[in-house]
């Protein structure tokens, strides 16, 4: 079962498991909430004062069919899903951003601490006070977690109004705007460690047939009809790159491709041939 389909499972069991009396519920009290507790702000105003508030139809439509509302919601899902989604998720390689993303955030975290995890968000609506996550949202409302609570980051390429949180049984989930951001943040020095490492075709050439699997020096000099003292230097220069990883079997040492190429460059193996393929 691909991602999508097990996405939409878990969304349709969620629907089926509730109630028409809470979908009225939920959205009388969205309703509510958008129209009675606005920040002060330009800004909050402006992300929601388009929402036409006046009219009741969904409602209407809840409390008389919410069988064909709920059909007919999944119908759009689908269609959009379809029509847009994928095409945006493979175009702008949003699952490698995503990855990324997340092994960034834990390592910030691991090595500088919850603090440094909301400023790298490098989100103006979002900071740390020392005591308390202060979050800009068009709503006023107070989240309180208590120390055994946990607190979720989820970076996200298509959310709106740019950051939103929510309450789970325990602690929140804080889903931030991801659109907008570098890929990744590497100096200079890094940087021109890695497109010297890439400047080569014989490297090239290695990191491709690594991407498709994984082997030895020994091996890849045979199956690419090189020399084992050319694979060997330009295996230590893409090591050295951070590009090519190595670990231990019995008497081998077998090397593979690591994620830093394509974090960099999504695309980097797009148009390379997968000649080395089973």
């Amino acid at each position: 079962m691909n991602v999508e389909s097990l996405m939409s499972n878990c969304l349709k069991q969620r629907f089926t498991d509730r109630s028409t009396e809470s979908f009225v519920r939920a959205f009388v009290v969205n309703r509510n909430s958008k129209q009675q507790a606005f920040l002060p702000s330009n800004q909050g105003k402006w992300e929601w004062d388009q929402f036409d508030q006046s009219h009741d139809n969904l409602l209407n439509d809840l409390l008389n069919d919410p069988k064909e509302v709920i059909e007919r919601f999944f119908h759009f899902i689908e269609r959009y899903n379809d029509l847009i989604f994928n095409a945006i998720w493979e175009k702008a390689h949003i699952a490698d951003i995503l990855k990324h993303e997340v092994d960034r955030q834990s390592k910030i975290l691991k090595t500088l601490g919850f603090s440094e995890v909301i400023h790298e968000l490098d989100n103006d609506k979002i900071f740390w006070n020392g005591k308390k996550v202060m979050i800009y949202q068009p709503f006023a409302k107070e989240h309180y977690i208590s120390s055994q609570d946990v607190i979720h980051f989820v970076p996200s390429y298509f959310i709106w109004p740019h950051l939103s949180i929510q309450n789970i049984h325990n602690g929140i989930v804080i889903t931030y705007d991801l659109s907008k951001r570098t890929i990744q943040q590497t100096n200079n020095i890094e940087m021109e460690k890695i497109l010297k490492a890439v400047g080569d075709g014989t490297r090239i050439q290695i990191l491709n047939f690594l991407k498709q699997m994984e082997n030895t020096t020994q091996g890849m000099a045979q199956l690419l009809s090189l020399s084992e003292s050319t694979v060997s230097r330009d295996l230590n220069i893409l090591k050295s790159a951070g590009l090519v990883s190595s670990r231990r079997v019995n008497k081998y040492v077998l090397y593979h491709v690591t994620t830093t190429i394509t974090d960099l460059i999504p695309s980097f193996f797009d148009n390379l041939p997968n000649e080395y393929s089973n």
